[in-house]
C-alpha cells in the first residue's frame, strides 16, 4: 500500500501524490532504510515542534515580576506606579493625573486583572505568577 513520504498517511493503490501535502507517494516496496529514515525524520520534526511550542509559550510571558506589580498596585496604585513599572508610561501618566477622578474603579479593575494573571506589559506580554 503506498504512503506519503512527508506525512506518513496511507494512500490509495493508484495515488501518486499525497492529497494533504502534495509529496510523491512511495509504494509498498519501500526498503527498511527508507522507513527508518522516515520515522527518524518524523521523530525529529515532532521533537522540534514541541520545542518551538514551548519557546513560543515562554515568549508570551513578561520578564516583569507579578508580585512586584501586585504590591505596587496595592500600595501605590492610586498614582499608577504599577503601570510605570510594566512600561505603560502613557496610561501611568493618565492614572497619575486622573486616577482619583475614577474613585478607585480604575485601580480596582487593574487589581482584578493583575490577580487573575491577565495583566500585560508594554510589549503585550502576560505578567504571570
Amino acid at each position: 500500500m503506498p504512503f506519503c513520504v512527508n506525512c506518513g498517511i496511507e494512500l490509495g493503490e493508484k495515488t501518486k501524490f499525497c492529497p494533504n501535502c502534495g509529496k510523491q507517494a512511495v509504494g509498498s516496496s519501500v526498503n527498511e532504510t527508507q522507513t527508518q529514515n522516515f520515522s527518524t525524520k518524523n521523530s525529529y520534526e515532532s521533537m522540534s515542534n514541541t520545542e518551538n511550542r514551548e519557546t513560543n509559550s515562554r515568549s508570551d510571558i513578561s520578564e516583569k515580576d507579578w508580585l512586584t506589580t501586585l504590591l505596587l498596585a496595592i500600595f501605590l496604585g492610586c498614582l499608577g506606579i504599577h503601570r510605570f513599572y510594566v512600561g505603560k508610561i502613557g496610561t501611568g501618566i493618565l492614572m497619575l493625573l486622573f486616577g482619583w477622578a475614577t474613585l478607585g474603579i480604575w485601580l480596582l479593575i487593574d487589581l482584578i486583572i493583575i490577580v487573575t494573571g491577565n495583566f500585560r506589559d508594554k510589549e503585550d506580554k502576560l505578567i504571570k505568577f
